[in-house]
């Protein structure tokens, strides 16, 4: 009996261990602060309108990004599981966010990357449905992060979001996908796309 009482209390010990949980997500301003990771998130907003070379060239003592450095998508994926609590391992794959998780905060914090004009894109696409509510993207995150680095150091760079959509003028959604859209003009500077960029919490 004594037997299956300890089996018992080290399955729910382990069931415990493996079970995702919310970290603290701090608004800082300018940056967000994942205290689990021990990451500070530089806010997207401040990359739009920069190319990936724009950044990297003020990573250096005295440049507007010092002390930080490109996330990579698997920070990204871990910065969305700290927040709603959900695991989340897989790049390039669209992961619905549950609505209980409160996405529109972490957008917030991180900065809304989409024009303010563009969050009523869809309704115009094809006039063949003009009189229908077509699918549109409501708000988005928008940031390139890092995936891979060969033996002479060329860097493999992609696009991470967070989004928030609606189907057809129905439901409204939440999701996040990583390291998506691996053929990115480093030197394109777009208003809608910035960095995600981080660094050691101080």
């Amino acid at each position: 009996m004594k037997n299956h009482f300890m089996t018992a209390i080290t399955l729910v010990l382990s069931l415990i261990a493996i079970s995702p949980t919310k970290a603290d997500i701090i608004d800082n301003g300018s940056f967000t602060t994942d205290t689990q990771s021990g990451l500070d998130w530089l806010d997207v907003t401040e990359t739009t309108y920069k190319s990936y070379n724009d950044v990297i060239e003020q990573f250096g003592k005295g440049g507007d990004f010092e002390g930080y450095r490109y996330a990579t998508a698997l920070e990204f994926n871990t910065l969305i599981s700290h927040y709603t609590g959900v695991v989340i391992s897989q790049t390039e794959v669209r992961q619905v966010i549950e609505k209980s998780a409160n996405a529109d905060r972490l957008m917030r914090m991180l900065g809304s990357t989409q024009l303010p004009a563009k969050r009523k894109r869809g309704y115009e696409i094809d006039q063949r449905y003009e009189n229908e509510q077509w699918a549109r993207m409501l708000d988005s995150v928008i940031g390139i992060t890092i995936h891979g680095q060969d033996k002479e150091g060329y860097v493999y760079i992609s696009y991470s979001v967070i989004a928030k959509t609606q189907d057809f003028g129905t439901k409204i959604w939440h999701y996040s996908n990583a390291n998506i859209n691996r053929y990115i003009n480093r030197n394109i500077k777009d208003p809608e796309v910035g960095s995600f960029l981080v660094r050691k919490s101080r």
